[in-house]
């Protein structure tokens, strides 16, 4: 029995606009059969007959096609000879079809109308969910994968319920994304699919899976009478919507870059939202980014379906969409679709020699798994076009080295964007050859790269996020029957990665169980966000919850309520001040809302021009603590009224030296921002030190008789770096920019734990300020000094105006003093300029302090 790998027939191959569009008829393929001589006049050949009785007949040249045979192969005269000779397998994909013709379809756009719900009719009853069955790495049965099956009917179910909503799906990759995508086509069949990619690499090997629909019927998913789509590659951005109608019309499926799409004019993109019936995001952590938000928008009302295997970027924005099914890592490792992760880490403090070592323990690595029969291949990652230069030049070294001493050299190519396609391809095919087994490269090999064979990763310059690395590190773990455990090399000396990997890149970090902790980590928090931001309602007319990104800053109110009144914050806030309506969270508590105000000039009185001043607004109320949390970007207010209104007359703001109960637990505190306010002083009433490390140069005499208004430091966290920042007014604030409301929230809830612990003292730093205590009853001694409440003296003095009986005056030109100093008694101070005076006094009426008028 003699075995055939034939190549593909095409059935339609055209240009429009220089994009081309495709149809095969059958998929390239193993056949088996026997072969025998056939001869005509001058033209001698060979007949295969397949075992499932197609007849093929193979020719060295052209010509007429004889009656009797649908299938004419022209294969080179020595591929002919071996075919005759009984060769056990032969791959003859480099032959041409001479029959069947592709099918000239023509120009008209009935014509093509027809050809594509042809196509779509094939696909009814044509999808099973067939499932792969396996006995340890043994494949007993082909078919769909255990996260394919639930990622399809997640899907499917979804889009029972609504198909205005964005579906996202989070595989890992190397689980079968693609191969989902696919099935998804055959079992909805969508009237058109437009699919967007980020790279151009990963275009066509995208399209390139649709338009043989990959795997799918030769595992028995998908029936054999289904037709293969009909699929258009944008190359080219369609200048018209002449050109979008032409181009969509003729297609079942259509795969694009944002690129291309979203660098069309917004009528052209308009127009390919309204050709196309559903919209699949391949990668779709790259979805935030202002030119896929901005061309998905025209795919409000149609199925969006996104897959990513990282649902968080790298510059913190939120990946949308419900995450309709989340196939965690930990699955993916114990089902064996990942392979072990094996960490060799170096330790070189010389950069130099530290890319020696790297090079050297990969390629021994690589001599390892190959003498153990693993067909491995080794990626060398660098930073930049010119690190990758010198990393090259290393491996070049290396192989000179192993020539000298009588080893076989491993070959090495060099692949950037500074290279021509003709000088990449020619290094693909090297490494395809095995002519080099090492590629050093920038960042080449990212979403949609297929080389199962690199196994052996040398990171001369690490990744330094964390959803790129799970994205890099997906790339060396797909599992294979024929191949090994992928092996990552490292200098741990010193790594500058972020927070998150630095478990990563330990030096005994063991890798399968980190990267699970850390994808499933942030994974779990975006689908908690996910959700957090579709249960607000009425969802924000005028932002998109996605895009606001909170400072981490808050006071915080004590409440008694039972419950929450967000209902009031419309009539609270009122109509001329509220931009469109408060947007609430009744489950997570939460509320979010934007003010416009209008703001006179400060340089003069003109009433036809103001400033127009945006403030946005978070509430949030957790009911464990009995505590309500207020944001705005508004730092001019307490927001008493609000709390009132929404958390009852009764709340009571915390403030005072609790508030510095926010740096309990921060370990190796650097106070980097301090204001003292002086308690015996009346020239001076405050000071204000700034600098790295302020507690250390802080002497005893300058903390004497002073207390704190404000601090900010800096210091770590349960093992993290954090920042604190907080006022004894009531603030309490962070440098760090929340990626979502979700995690604003969950910084309150710390902050507030924190601030209600009366376990937690404040005297540990500046151990030698005075602690104020709130004063409940007159104090036994004689008032020396009375002074203007800071938030006046904090404003500038022209708008600060003081009225006296009929007179008014700006603060600077109205003084403020004891009068007549007494132990006992109520506390008497006068305000008074020049003409005018008026006395008060302090008296304590059963523990509370009141201010009135004198007499």
């Amino acid at each position: 029995m003699l075995r055939l790998f034939v190549p593909a027939q095409v059935a339609v191959h055209v240009l429009a606009n220089g994009n081309p569009i495709r149809q095969l008829r059958r998929v390239e393929r193993w056949v088996e059969g026997t072969a025998t001589a056939w001869s005509r006049r001058s033209v001698s050949g060979v007949i295969f007959e397949e075992r499932d009785g197609g007849r093929t007949l193979l020719v060295p040249r052209p010509i007429t096609p004889p009656t009797g045979f649908a299938d004419i192969l022209l294969v080179p005269e020595a591929l002919l000879t071996a075919v005759s000779g009984g060769g056990a397998e032969l791959d003859v994909r480099e032959g041409r079809w001479l029959a069947p013709r592709q099918d000239d379809v023509g120009a008209a756009a009935a014509a093509w109308v027809s050809r594509c719900e042809a196509v779509r009719t094939s696909w009814r009853d044509q999808f099973s969910f067939k499932a792969e069955r396996r006995d340890s790495d043994t494949l007993i049965t082909a078919g769909l994968r255990a996260p394919q099956i639930g990622a399809l009917h997640a899907l499917l179910a979804h889009w029972t319920v609504t198909t205005t909503e964005p579906a996202t799906i989070v595989m890992p990759t190397g689980t079968g994304k693609t191969e989902t995508m696919l099935a998804m086509l055959v079992a909805a069949q969508p009237e058109r699919l437009l699919v967007i990619v980020p790279t151009d690499a990963l275009r066509d090997q995208v399209a390139n899976k649709f338009i043989g629909l990959g795997l799918l019927q030769r595992f028995g998913v998908v029936g054999s009478e289904a037709q293969h789509p009909i699929v258009g590659i944008l190359r080219k951005r369609p200048k018209t919507l002449a050109e979008v109608t032409e181009f969509f019309s003729r297609c079942n499926v259509v795969v694009a870059t944002m690129a291309v799409a979203g660098g069309c004019a917004e009528d052209v993109q308009r127009a390919m939202a309204d050709a196309s019936s559903h919209l699949v995001i391949d990668e779709a952590h790259h979805i935030s980014a202002v030119t896929w938000a901005r061309f998905r928008r025209y795919f409000a009302h149609r199925p969006v379906l996104q897959f990513t295997a990282t649902p968080f970027r790298t510059d913190r924005k939120h990946v949308d969409g419900r995450v309709i099914y989340n196939y965690p890592l930990r699955k993916a490792q114990e089902e064996g679709l990942f392979k072990p992760v094996n960490f060799r880490p170096v330790t070189e403090y010389d950069p130099d020699d530290g890319d020696k070592e790297i090079a050297r323990v990969a390629c021994l690595q690589l001599d390892t798994d190959l003498a153990n029969g693993f067909d491995h291949l080794i990626m060398a990652r660098a930073g930049s076009i010119d690190r990758a230069r010198n990393v090259y030049a290393l491996y070049e070294g290396a192989d000179a080295a192993r020539s000298a001493a009588g080893a076989a050299p491993l070959g090495a190519v060099l692949v950037h964007s500074d290279l021509s396609t003709a000088e990449r391809r020619d290094a693909m095919a090297k490494l395809e050859a095995r002519e080099a087994r090492v590629v050093v490269c920038v960042d080449m090999f990212g979403e949609g790269f297929d080389m199962p064979e690199l196994k052996v990763a040398a990171l001369h310059d690490m990744h330094k996020s964390l959803a790129i690395t799970l994205q890099f590190t997906g790339r060396f773990t797909r599992a294979r029957a024929d191949l090994g455990d992928a092996t990552m090399v490292a200098n741990v000396a010193g790594a500058k990665v972020e927070e998150s990997l630095r478990a990563l890149y330990a030096e005994d970090a063991d890798w399968n169980v980190v990267l699970r902790d850390l994808s499933a980590g942030a994974t779990g928090r975006q689908a908690r966000r996910a959700d957090l931001l579709r249960g607000f309602d009425p969802p924000p007319t005028t932002i998109p919850l996605q895009n606001v990104f909170p400072r981490m800053s808050t006071v915080v109110y004590r409440t008694k309520c039972e419950d929450w009144r967000p209902d009031v914050i419309a009539r609270v806030v009122g109509d001329t001040r509220l931009h469109g309506d408060p947007s609430i969270n009744q489950g997570e508590r939460a509320a979010i809302f934007v003010t416009r105000e209008l703001e006179p000039v400060s340089w003069g009185d003109i009433r036809e021009i103001a400033n127009t001043i945006w403030d946005v607004y978070l509430l949030h109320w957790d009911a464990e603590q009995n505590l309500l949390f207020i944001h705005s970007s508004d730092n001019r207010s307490l927001h008493e009224e609000l709390a009132k209104a929404v958390g009852g007359e009764d709340v009571a703001l915390i403030r005072g030296e609790q508030m510095f109960r926010c740096f309990h637990d921060v370990r190796r505190l650097m106070l980097m921002n301090l204001g003292l306010k002086h308690a015996l002083s009346r020239n001076i009433q405050f000071t204000m030190h700034v600098g790295e490390s302020i507690e250390d140069a802080l002497t005893q005499a300058s903390q004497v008789n002073r207390t704190k208004s404000n601090m900010f430091g800096r210091g770590y966290e349960h093992g993290a770096r954090t920042s604190y920042g907080c006022s004894y007014k009531g603030r309490v604030w962070s440098y760090k920019r929340a990626a979502d409301v979700g995690e604003w929230m969950e910084w309150c809830r710390s902050v507030g734990k924190k601030l209600i612990d009366e376990s937690i003292t404040t005297s540990a730093a500046l151990r030698h300020v005075i602690v104020p205590k709130p004063a409940t009853a007159r104090p036994a001694g004689v008032p020396l000094a009375v002074q203007w409440p800071d938030s006046l003296l904090e404003r500038s003095e022209e708008l600060v105006e003081i009225r006296i009986g009929e007179e008014s005056a700006l603060l600077v030109d109205v003084g403020i003093e004891v009068v007549d100093p007494d132990s006992t008694g109520p506390i008497r101070f006068r305000v008074f300029t020049e003409s005018a005076s008026a006395e008060y006094e302090v008296a304590f009426v059963i523990g509370a302090v009141v201010y009135r008028p004198a007499g």
